[in-house]
């Protein structure tokens, strides 16, 4: 690397990461700060702390210009001096891929962030279209910038960087890409195959093509429970006081984030009970029932909103898993097993979560009627 890139690698902005850091945030930890220019602009912006690690001794010296406390070190060797719950925020740019153990890192600094604090950390994907197509010519090419920077030790996909933040005890709240601008010329990007270079890959979702160009994934996160907790005394104390609409309204948007949140989608089923809401109750229950079918408490409120014994409720959406019939295995001879999904075809939550379903019963799904079959699997 020449000395002007590698300055040049010191002194991001980061306009990106700033957008992610919230306005309230007056306590950042910038990790692996370099020379402080992102954790400059966040002064100017409000924040009243900014306090940056850095490994490179020359680099550190230049942050102290920006920043109002700079800890020259390796991350993964030393121990912060601040009381538990000390920082708002903390940022990690293109810095977890640099480390030997960044589950380490993330559970050790866990402590120092306050319970309302939030994560901000820029990850590149090493699934990225060009290192599938470099693999399949048989190169794994290490360079000065990029996926493969030379000083990466760690690589990431997206269920990767999911598994990592889940482990170190943290829920993300919001994911953005930085993807490569072929994605946009692509001709048909739902078509569920594509081709580049020696590589085909078919079966595909639009999401799932669309990873392949990103380049980058920027991640916001929270501690694993404190949105749970909050919008939970929210909504209870909405309730208590009579005001069900203000709890219908809290848990929706709650949901908006965390659609697969079974006992919320119960909460906002009783909520929506209890307001004579009873077609968005039965809707709430019924994606409940499509990944749990025999959820009592879920059949039970069902058959008390539509009059039936509990017996006699068949929920729209329960899955039955059967050997493939004929027609099946003709239409997808390599699947042994299919699952039926009775009723209606899934409608668009369902659908967002169909890799859910699938990772559940390891099997493909199909739609039915109550009368015909139809094989063609679905495409998102």
């Amino acid at each position: 690397m020449t000395d002007a890139r590698k300055g040049d690698y010191f002194r991001q902005e980061r306009r990106d990461v700033e957008a992610l850091v919230p306005k309230d945030a007056l306590r950042v930890l910038d990790v692996g700060c370099g020379e402080g220019i992102l954790g400059r602009r966040l002064l100017a912006k409000g924040a009243r702390e900014v306090v940056g690690i850095e490994l490179t001794p020359d680099v550190c010296e230049r942050a102290k210009e920006n920043l109002t406390g700079v800890i020259c070190g390796n991350v993964e060797k030393i121990d912060l001096a601040f009381d538990e719950g000390h920082f708002d925020c903390m940022i990690f740019a293109d810095i977890l891929e640099h480390l030997i153990d960044p589950l380490s890192v993330l559970k050790k600094l866990r402590i120092n962030l306050s319970e309302s604090g939030g994560i901000i950390a820029s990850v590149p994907n090493v699934r990225y279209y060009g290192i599938i197509s470099m693999l399949a010519h048989g190169r794994w090419k290490y360079e000065d910038f990029g996926i493969l920077d030379k000083t990466h030790v760690r690589f990431f996909t997206k269920i990767e960087i999911e598994t990592l933040f889940r482990d170190a005890g943290f829920e993300i709240t919001g994911m953005t890409v930085n993807i490569d601008p072929v994605y946009n010329r692509l001709s048909d990007p739902y078509s569920g195959e594509i081709t580049f270079g020696r590589v085909t890959l078919r079966g595909l979702s639009p999401e799932e093509i669309r990873d392949l160009f990103v380049v980058q994934y920027i991640i916001r996160a929270q501690k694993s429970g404190y949105e749970l907790n909050k919008v939970g005394i929210t909504v209870n104390t909405a309730i208590k006081s009579g005001n069900l609409e203000e709890a219908k309204k809290t848990i929706e948007s709650y949901l908006e984030l965390h659609p697969a949140d079974m006992n919320m989608l119960y909460k906002h089923a009783e909520v929506c009970c209890n307001l004579g809401c009873k077609d968005e109750a039965v809707e709430s229950l019924r994606k409940i029932l499509l990944f749990y079918p025999e959820r009592k408490d879920a059949i039970d409120l069902l058959g008390s909103i539509k009059g039936n014994n509990n017996n006699d409720v068949t929920p729209v959406d329960s899955i039955q898993v059967q050997d493939a019939g004929p027609s099946e295995k003709r239409c997808e001879r390599e699947f042994k097993k299919v699952a039926i999904v009775r009723g209606a075809n899934l409608n668009k939550w369902e659908m967002q979560n169909y890799e859910s379903l699938l990772d559940r019963y390891d099997i493909t799904a199909y739609t039915t009627s109550q009368t015909c079959f139809d094989i063609s699997k679905i495409n998102l």
